[in-house]
């Protein structure tokens, strides 16, 4: 196990970060959403930004002996799905609200 593969797992780990930093701000400042889904858009801007500084080179990058593998269409696919879980979380709120949904709860799942 080497930097390298820390390196390269970081926008994996960035997200559950940002899943475990939702809870704890709730924790913290119970019913505001608002901020919730503030420190969800940021924690997935910063996921998606380390994707694509992980993923933007020429040649695909291993980890832990080629168990984990990144490349053009993984990264894509990474800052797809996070732009899509950016969306839902920001449009989140105006189903959960008046349903006294929990927002950070949705927004860390």
């Amino acid at each position: 196990m080497s930097w390298q593969d820390f390196v390269t797992i970081s926008p994996l780990v960035a997200g559950i970060l940002t899943a475990a930093a939702i809870l704890i701000v709730d924790l913290i400042r119970p019913a505001r959403p608002a901020i919730a889904v503030a420190v969800a858009l940021i924690g997935l801007t910063v996921t998606g930004g380390l994707a694509l500084v992980v993923g933007g080179g020429a040649t695909p990058v291993t980890a832990f002996g080629g168990a984990y593998r990144v490349d053009a269409l993984t990264t894509f696919l990474d800052v797809l799905f996070v732009a899509a879980i950016a969306l839902t979380i920001a449009f989140g709120p105006d189903y959960l609200i008046p349903r006294r949904l929990p927002v950070a709860e949705f927004a860390s799942i």
